[in-house]
């Protein structure tokens, strides 16, 4: 794979999100294959910063799908945190949540708005992250022609945040990329999956509900991911083969491989 330097590539999207964007499993094994190089995961299989995206993460199966129909440069860059939230504040393993903010600007301003460059996320120095705070260098200022998306919620259900407050802490995201004057409609958002049997996944169809308004509001595009991977609008998955073996909390290769269809078929259709 030939990788593009951010700046030089004619279509760019960052893939923002916790575990499920972070992280790479090859089919339905247990453990990931890979992690973004601002991953809170195992030091062993994070990416370099300048490395490409290993095929079976979000990121790279969205390059290589656009790659297969357009002759135009790609680069996504992953920006998926494991553990991560939507509010502020830290995760257990010390990453920024998405409105943390670390010298004024939070994480979701400095990872996919490029808003200082490079944005650091202040981690301190840990088993998960040995050097300490990691330099954004993959951000970017997103063009007319780049694209954004957004998967976040399911730590906060897990942490017992409200749905109301996890609904207002993406719409202040989504609400900042329209204040940069950039499209809504290159903006993706996902529904949510299970979580885990159990009371753990019992307010996820009304946050769903509320994702789904929030995104006809705003007029940014929704990948139903809950439709696609439950039959009960993400209290309980419609097959095993759909999520991590006896992990219920991340999706398997499969459902990466489907959403990177949905994402790629969006950016073809704006960018013909």
């Amino acid at each position: 794979m030939i990788f593009v330097a951010l700046g030089t590539a004619e279509v760019q999207i960052v893939t923002f999100g916790d575990s499920n964007t972070d992280l790479g499993f090859a089919g339905t094994t247990t453990s990931p294959k890979v992690g973004s190089y601002v991953s809170s995961t195992n030091p062993a299989i994070k990416l370099g910063a300048n490395a490409p995206n290993d095929t079976t993460q979000l990121a790279g199966k969205i390059e290589s799908r656009w790659r297969a129909n357009r002759s135009a440069t790609i680069r996504a860059v992953n920006h998926g945190i494991a553990g991560t939230s939507t509010g502020a504040g830290r995760s257990i393993l010390l990453a920024p949540n998405a409105l943390e903010a670390v010298n004024g600007v939070t994480r979701f301003r400095g990872e996919v708005l490029g808003d200082v460059y490079p944005w650091s996320g202040g981690e301190q120095m840990n088993d998960f992250y040995p050097t300490g705070a990691i330099q954004r260098v993959q951000a970017f200022k997103p063009r007319s022609s780049d694209f954004g998306y957004i998967s976040m919620g399911t730590n906060d259900i897990g942490d017992g945040v409200s749905t109301t407050v996890i609904r207002n802490n993406l719409e202040i995201m989504i609400d900042e990329w329209i204040s940069r004057g950039l499209a809504p409609n290159r903006l993706m958002i996902t529904t949510l999956p299970p979580r885990r049997p159990g009371s753990e996944s019992t307010r996820i169809p009304d946050l769903n509900s509320k994702i789904r308004t929030l995104a006809q509001a705003k007029g940014i595009r929704l990948i139903d991911l809950s439709q696609f991977v439950s039959n009960d609008d993400g209290l309980t998955w419609k097959t095993a083969a759909m999520h991590v073996n006896n992990d219920e909390l991340h999706y398997s290769e499969s459902v990466r491989a489907w959403i990177a269809d949905q994402v790629a078929s969006i950016m073809l259709q704006l960018n013909p």
